[in-house]
């Protein structure tokens, strides 16, 4: 009797520190913050050869930086007006991807073993297909969710609200190219296009600020970027 006593107090003590791990898990990951990513439709963009090309960070684009100043400190082009305001800005960054971004984002918080059969399992290869994976990304959590599920969803729901905070609202990029474009206001009246270029494991990012940007123009002008490796 006193051998089952023991038995039934040790498991007590494993199911409540069971319990206890469980509850930890729920409290600190467990958050309300709602996914919110849309795609709001798409524009065709077909590419054509030029003869003025500005090479920059990687990329070849049709050369309508003439009146810009490069200021290196910045790394853009920057058009001044006479009072040597900024009118416009252009810039061009080469960065990691999305994807692995998402792979390598908080390693304190879950293994990157884990994520990446995560990604493998839901088909998920490249920016795109995640961009349309948290898109449409909903997950049921509870209490007695999976630790690795109320971790995910928390993981998730982190990285977009620290990574992805241009892209609530995109456009696909089809035709020549594969990416976004990103359309919002930055400060006062200027506004902000960002076009997001994927290729080869690349992430491509233009970005041009102003007044005056033209919508027609800028994708006119992305129809020229070629991406090349630099030496």
């Amino acid at each position: 009797m006193k051998k089952i006593k023991t038995i039934l107090i040790i498991i007590c003590v494993l199911l409540l520190l069971m319990l206890l791990g469980k509850a930890y898990v729920y409290k600190n990951y467990n958050v309300e913050q709602v996914v919110n990513i849309k795609n709001e439709g798409s524009v065709v963009i077909k590419h054509k050869e030029v003869k003025d090309y500005l090479k920059y960070n990687g990329v070849k684009i049709r050369n309508d930086f003439k009146k810009y100043t490069y200021e290196e400190d910045d790394d853009s082009y920057i058009l001044y007006n006479k009072d040597d305001d900024i009118v416009n800005m252009f810039a061009v960054y080469d960065v990691d991807t999305l994807l692995n971004i998402f792979i390598e984002y908080d390693n304190s918080l879950i293994n990157k073993d884990k994520v990446e059969k995560y990604l493998k399992d839901n088909n998920i290869n490249n920016d795109m297909e995640l961009l349309n994976y948290i898109e449409k990304y909903k997950q049921d959590i509870n209490f007695f969710s999976k630790d690795f599920d109320i971790k995910m969803d928390y993981y998730i729901k982190k990285y977009v609200e620290d990574v992805l905070p241009l892209a609530e609202e995109y456009k696909v990029i089809e035709g020549d190219y594969t990416g976004i474009i990103v359309y919002g206001n930055s400060y006062e009246e200027e506004k902000s296009i960002d076009v997001l270029l994927f290729e080869d494991n690349r992430r491509i990012v233009l970005t041009f600020i102003g007044m005056d940007i033209n919508e027609k123009n800028i994708l006119d002008l992305v129809g020229t970027v070629v991406i090349y490796e630099e030496e």
